[in-house]
């Protein structure tokens, strides 16, 4: 019975460090940002540069070229869906 347990736990304890690695994907590339230990959060700032509103159709602001910088982009939606809001961050 312990050694059921202890398997079980091996295996469990090994799954979670696989799913839990530490990666940001923005712009089709992926960055690794290391080792990210539980309960020890990192911090990464970004400055927002472009902030507009579109309509929920419109999809052309995730096509862009950034130069190979990495940037982000926020988009939400309004609370009756009339409008997006589209802010660019780097």
């Amino acid at each position: 019975m312990k050694r059921s347990i202890l398997s079980i736990l091996t295996v469990f304890i090994i799954t979670l460090s696989a799913i839990a690695q530490p990666r940001l994907s923005s712009n089709k590339e992926t960055h690794n940002f290391g080792q990210i230990e539980w309960k020890h959060p990192v911090t990464v700032e970004y400055t927002i540069y472009n902030k507009f509103e579109t309509s929920p159709q419109d999809t052309s602001y995730m096509f862009r070229d950034t130069g190979g910088i990495p940037e982000i982009t926020l988009a939400t939606c309004s609370q009756n869906g009339s409008a997006r809001l589209i802010l660019y961050a780097k």
